[in-house]
């Protein structure tokens, strides 16, 4: 792969002594795509490749959230993350129902401000939790407002098989 290429620029068919990246824990051949831990950004391993110096071989993830989610923008829907540690790009997206119960802040926020989830308006520390079916799982949300102004904070507290596609 190249860094700036969607699509893989060759193939090596017996390869002998190709240099290595290990990032994470995962060691890649040169050429290979990974995406680091903690980072929002996709690499490519080259010779030379250090986790400290990443500017040569990593850009910024790019989600396209505003061409692929325009409607959930407009409609103030939130994204919804894998977990509190991957908060690039949203795995789904989850708007607002009838049913959604604001709950108060645990703990009182000082921050003065709100974060709108379709109609409703929720202050910061508020949040909502709720069961969304996707991708034929049964998905427990968390949605919190954590910054005024932007959307909700949604994190997956955990999924099971729902039996059915959706």
């Amino acid at each position: 792969y190249d860094l700036n290429k969607c699509c893989s620029v060759g193939k090596l068919c017996e390869p002998k002594d190709v240099p290595t990246c290990e990032v994470d824990g995962q060691v890649y051949k040169e050429g290979q795509k990974f995406y680091p831990k903690g980072s929002c950004s996709v690499c490519v391993c080259k010779e030379g490749y250090s986790e400290k110096d990443q500017a040569a071989y990593c850009r910024p993830l790019q989600c396209g959230t505003e061409m692929n989610h325009r409607r959930d923008l407009e409609g103030h829907c939130a994204p919804v993350y894998k977990d509190k540690t991957e908060l690039c790009c949203p795995h789904f997206w989850t708007c607002h129902s009838q049913d959604d119960v604001v709950n108060p802040a645990e703990i009182p926020s000082k921050i003065n401000g709100t974060c709108i989830f379709g109609r409703k308006f929720l202050k910061v520390g508020e949040y909502i939790e709720k069961t969304v079916e996707k991708y034929g799982q049964r998905h427990n949300i968390h949605c919190e407002c954590k910054v005024p102004h932007l959307f909700l904070n949604c994190i997956i507290k955990s999924s099971e098989h729902s039996g059915s596609p959706i």
